[in-house]
């Protein structure tokens, strides 16, 4: 159920790409993170034998790992994000990741393909007044519960 949450964000990344997103800023990223999401709990809120549909909802809890595109690393953070159901295959996400140097705030709406691009609405610490995208990709199978991230964030 992840899945159709990531798959909703994350193992989601699903493919519609973020309607709320907006265009990212111009010119160099002050920052780019890399990181690796591993799926650790979901929780639904919908009768797990059937297919979600609007207004379904749950939570879920992700590990975050360091990521350089072949292995995982150490484990660095975790997430605690929210998933609402806009209709069977558009999820909505909101996610706070908390990572070395603060917290970042990921907001927007997930369809069925293997990269979704997220906003970053801002953060804490190091990324307080920061403002960027998170490009979410499914890593293995469409139901893989891994995802390899960047964060790219602007000043």
């Amino acid at each position: 159920m992840k899945k159709l949450l990531v798959l909703g964000v994350a193992c989601a990344a699903l493919g519609l790409g973020s309607a709320a997103g907006a265009a990212a800023p111009s010119g160099k990223p002050a920052l780019v993170l890399n990181f690796l999401d591993i799926s650790k709990n979901f929780v639904a809120n919908w009768p797990q034998n059937r297919a979600p549909k609007f207004g379904d909802q749950g939570l879920f809890q992700d590990n975050i790992y360091t990521w350089h595109g072949a292995k995982p690393g150490r484990l660095v953070g975790h997430l605690n994000g929210s998933v609402a159901f806009l209709t069977p295959r558009l999820t909505r996400i909101t996610v706070v990741a908390t990572i070395p140097g603060g917290t970042i705030t990921v907001f927007g709406d997930s369809g069925e393909g293997r990269v979704t691009t997220y906003s970053v609405l801002g953060g804490t610490g190091r990324y307080a007044n920061m403002r960027g995208e998170a490009v979410v990709r499914t890593l293995g199978s469409p139901n893989s519960n891994n995802d390899a991230v960047t964060i790219r964030l602007w000043r």
